[in-house]
């Protein structure tokens, strides 16, 4: 001990206590405090009691000594945190070439292991200014851990990062995970873990049939509380017995799918796209009599584009293209066909059955689904918006081949659509007219002169509409102006959210006010009586029919339709294909060749409307 700090217990200044903690704060040693962080000692007085420490964020700052004896604790001088102190340009150097050997270095220094928000801590602010710069370095750094056998990553962020003298197997690491899980999430990440690594594993059967069989019964346990994580337990469980060549487990996915067969709509979408793949592939298997009907009742049905994807693919890899071709055709004659539906038909347009589905009338479809989109509360459409004005090929590739008289409808549609602002309707335009150059009439207005007269729509739509705009400028706008008024109050508007939310719903109630104002101002309606039935026309039933049998269309006002029903607006490309056509003339739809068989006059209430 220090002969100063042996004088100070001598003379009953300090406690023994205290003096053995003194002897280990000699000058030159790193210090750590929880509340000024690291520091090294520059020097102390022991005739007047003080210790001097010079912390990274404060130099020469002086501490009594029972008090620097009871809140500092001495750190070794290869920590980390001294090296930084003492040579930053070199640590800064080997963080960007050497981030391995720097983790090492910080785990090291932290016992062996460390979360990764105290490795941030440990970089901050030198070497990794902000979150941006630390996640970027972290993407690397975790690169090279992963080929490191002595580090063990977690798949969670918030449990440590593990350093170990000696390298472990990473099947080794998997199995540990695996003993280590209790939530199904955990216990697939460990799976997905010996599944990568399965080629290390010796006797791998031996070892992995317990696995299985463990797996098989989370799965169990899992069923009622998350049915999704259950089949993906099974259907992980199968891959890890294929892959060791064991006999494939009992129940598998396929008595799963049997159970769930109620739930699949929501049972399906969370999986992964691999395990989608597998477990759509145990269709088959699961329901051997009459798969592709169950498979293909399930595609209007989703509301994801991955789901409808993967089963489009499998049966066409089952070489189910007539069971798939059928299933489209009766979406599209039902008006069941969804966004995801016809995003799948417009992306895999050049393969077979998609291709033949290609044509004006497929556009026009599009179009109308995505008006009906825009009116849902649940956005479904957005993904096939993109695409159509993304895919600058997919418009030309639906008109081309064709006359152009098959395409005027659908351009006036295009034209006339709210859901794209004007710049855009005008722009996929151009797309159609560089096809057909002689349509060119539709965009400089000439043709729109025929059209200028009023939209024709039932007495219950408009007064739904009228009902809507009261509530709009009677209720909506003002609580909306209030709650602008409320949030300016809170201050500083360039960081007040409740401001800018508000003001954003300004813009969305007045552009809604603009619409049905003009809506209201320039449509008329009518009850569909005394309609002329010699031809097709607004408040017609038309019935006709084609290859796949006869169908019938109520054909009804502007804001009139029901999908299931048969009711559709004049307006839609189906109706405005045959209008003016009479009995006996043959109408091209997006379904093929059709003949009309029988035209008659509207007679009932109207079975429902659109939503807003």
């Amino acid at each position: 001990m220090d002969a100063e700090i042996e004088k100070l217990i001598t003379a009953g200044t300090i406690s023994t206590a205290i003096g053995d903690k003194l002897a280990r704060l000699k000058p030159g040693t790193f210090v750590q405090h929880k509340s000024w962080g690291f520091g090294r000692v520059a020097n102390w007085d022991a005739t007047i009691g003080n210790v001097v420490i010079d912390f990274v964020a404060k130099k020469s700052h002086q501490m009594q000594f029972q008090f620097a004896a009871d809140t500092l604790m001495p750190m070794p001088d290869n920590h980390f945190l001294a090296r930084k102190m003492t040579e930053l340009a070199a640590v800064k150097n080997q963080a960007v070439t050497d981030p391995r050997g720097i983790t090492q270095h910080i785990l090291e220094s932290l016992g062996g292991s460390a979360t990764l928000m105290q490795i941030q801590q440990m970089l901050t602010p030198e070497i990794a200014a902000n979150d941006a710069a630390f996640k970027a370095w972290w993407d690397k750094a975790r690169k090279a851990l992963k080929l490191d056998g002595r580090f063990l990553i977690p798949a969670k962020k918030t449990d440590p990062i593990l350093f170990r003298a000696e390298a472990v197997a990473k099947s080794d690491d998997a199995f540990a995970r695996w003993t280590a899980a209790r939530r199904s999430k955990d216990q697939i990440t460990a799976l997905d873990e010996i599944l990568k690594h399965i080629d290390e594993i010796e006797d791998a059967p031996t070892k992995l049939a317990p696995i299985i069989e463990a797996a098989v019964r989370a799965a169990g346990k899992a069923h009622k509380l998350d049915s999704s994580a259950a089949l993906e337990l099974l259907a992980a469980a199968e891959e890890l017995s294929a892959a060791a060549k064991l006999p494939p487990p009992d129940p598998g996915v396929a008595g799963a799918l049997r159970a769930l067969e109620r739930d699949l709509t929501t049972v399906l979408p969370p999986l992964n796209a691999t395990r989608l793949r597998l477990v759509l592939r145990r269709f088959p298997v699961a329901f051997p009599d009459d798969w592709t009907r169950r498979a293909t009742s399930l595609l209007p049905r989703f509301s994801g584009l991955r789901a409808p994807a993967e089963i489009c693919r499998l049966l066409v890899d089952q070489s189910e293209d007539d069971a798939l071709r059928a299933a489209f055709d009766h979406a599209i004659r039902g008006f069941i066909v969804t966004p995801e539906m016809l995003h799948w038909l417009a992306s895999e347009r050049s393969e077979s059955p998609a291709n033949e589905f290609v044509s004006p009338e497929l556009l026009g479809t599009i179009l109308s689904a995505l008006e009906r989109d825009s009116t849902n509360e649940v956005k479904r459409g957005t993904k096939l918006r993109e695409l159509l004005t993304s895919d600058r090929e997919l418009i030309p590739d639906l008109v081309s081949g064709v006359e152009p008289h098959r395409v005027r409808g659908v351009a006036r549609t295009l034209l006339a659509t709210p859901v794209f602002d004007e710049l855009t309707r005008k722009s996929l335009l151009a797309r159609i007219l560089k096809v057909h150059p002689s349509l060119g009439e539709i965009l400089s207005g000439g043709e729109q002169k025929q059209d200028d007269g009023p939209l024709i729509v039932s007495w219950t739509s408009m007064e739904k509409r009228k009902l809507e705009y009261d509530d709009l400028v009677k209720v909506k706008i003002p609580q909306n102006i209030k709650d602008i008024s409320i949030a300016r109050s809170y201050g500083d508007l360039r960081e007040n959210f409740e401001f800018k939310s508000a003001k954003q719903m300004q813009g969305v109630l007045q552009r809604r006010r603009r619409e049905l104002e003009g809506q209201l101002t320039s449509c008329r309606g009518t009850n569909f009586e005394n309609v002329d039935a010699s031809q097709v026309s607004i408040g017609t039933v038309v019935r006709f029919k084609g290859e796949g049998g006869e169908e019938t269309y109520t054909i009804l006002g502007a804001w009139d339709t029901d999908p299931e029903g048969g009711i559709v607006s004049y307006l839609a490309p189906g109706a405005q294909a045959m209008m003016g056509r009479k009995v006996g003339d043959k109408v091209q739809l997006n379904h093929g060749e059709h003949e009309i068989v029988e035209i008659t006059g509207y007679v009932g209430p109207l079975a429902v409307v659109d939503e807003v």
